[in-house]
């Protein structure tokens, strides 16, 4: 097979009884985003949209700000 980490993950799912959309599966690309963190073969970081939306955010005027902010961060 050529990509046999493929077959294996499609078998897993199958098995597990998982369905799978096919308009929102990647395979062998070398950087995706999932669940708002982006995954390299350097690791997981923080997706960049996500970092520069929090970086340039308006600051907190008032104590509800502050809530709004840190519930969106956590």
């Amino acid at each position: 097979a050529r990509y046999p980490g493929i077959r294996l993950v499609l078998n897993i799912a199958r098995k597990m009884n998982l369905k799978l959309n096919k308009d929102k599966c990647e395979f062998s690309v070398n950087k995706l985003t999932f669940i708002g963190d982006l995954i390299t073969d350097q690791g997981v970081q923080p997706n960049p949209k996500k970092v520069s939306a929090i970086l340039n955010m308006e600051r907190p005027k008032c104590r509800q700000d502050v809530q709004r902010f840190l519930g969106m961060i956590n």
